[in-house]
């Protein structure tokens, strides 16, 4: 099965630095759609939105280690910079075995310099 979402689930892909009252505050996910993934157990989770967290996480089956993170680097940072930061892989019993974050790169907000 593949779901296919605007945005991420809670806590997968939604690290976005920080905002007016958190420091390291998830931003655009849904603690909903998270709870809606663990009763469906899609195999794969397709989404966008955040801009700063577009990467993949995969896995060979259930409860073996995700692989991957995020890829985005704004070319404010400088060349060779590192990818944003994100809040790690899923926890093992999250049931996607593939989950891409595709949000188009260029995000006028992050990457205007």
């Amino acid at each position: 099965d593949i779901l296919l979402t605007h945005g991420p689930a809670y806590g997968i892909f939604d690290f976005c630095g920080q905002n007016a009252k958190h420091v390291g505050a998830p931003w655009g996910s849904s603690q909903e759609l998270r709870s809606g993934i663990m009763a469906a157990k899609p195999k794969a989770h397709l989404f966008g939105h955040d801009h700063e967290q577009r990467g993949v996480w995969h896995r060979q089956g259930p409860g073996n280690p995700y692989n991957g993170g995020v890829e985005y680097s704004s070319m404010c940072r400088g060349a060779g910079a590192k990818p944003y930061v994100t809040n790690g892989p899923p926890p093992p019993n999250y049931p996607a075995q593939l989950i891409s974050n595709n949000a188009m790169k260029n995000q006028a907000s992050v990457d205007n310099c």
